[in-house]
């Protein structure tokens, strides 16, 4: 937004005509959405990840203020060659740093999250790495509760929207 606005300042657009174009904005769907399901905010960014973008949405779940639990549930990052475990390994550090409670993984290549967190001494028993979306939905209702906050950020083929649909289909959303 801030950015918005220096560049229209530049073009010497009304400030109020900048104000209102921000506020019309609509961002593109699966990027950073934030919605409410039962008391627990969802923060869905699925539409796709590598290794800086995984890094500044956890730097956003952190600075998130929650009376609850903050979560993330990560994807595999797709397509990122002969490094990728390093650099998912990488990631895992990070939740760690960034103050996370609870850490849900899906597919292979998330080995390495959850790795590179239990290195960092993330708690084992707060890791839930899963293969399929059905059984991480199902443990996602186990654990999460009025309060918390929860990140959901992976590649787009690792399909996290679905879980995310999981969610809204079990209780009223609030925008």
């Amino acid at each position: 937004a801030l950015a918005a606005f220096s560049v229209g300042s530049i073009l010497k657009v009304e400030n109020e005509k900048i104000k209102e174009a921000l506020e019309d904005y609509t961002p593109v769907q699966l990027r950073m959405e934030l919605s409410e399901v039962d008391g627990i905010k969802i923060l869905n960014d699925s539409y796709n990840a590598n290794p800086v973008s995984m890094q500044m949405a956890l730097e956003t779940l952190k600075e998130m203020k929650t009376s609850g639990n903050k979560v993330a549930v990560l994807g595999d990052m797709l397509e990122l060659g002969e490094k990728s475990l390093e650099y998912h390994k990488k990631i895992g550090e990070r939740v760690k740093e960034c103050q996370i409670d609870y850490l849900f993984t899906l597919g292979e290549l998330s080995s390495g999250i959850t790795q590179g967190a239990k290195e960092k001494g993330f708690k084992s028993e707060n890791i839930f790495p899963f293969k399929d979306k059905k059984s991480l939905l199902e443990t996602l209702l186990e654990i999460l509760k009025p309060g918390d906050v929860v990140l959901f950020k992976g590649s787009r083929k690792i399909g996290l929207e679905e879980v995310v649909d999981g969610l809204k289909k079990l209780y009223p959303v609030k925008s």
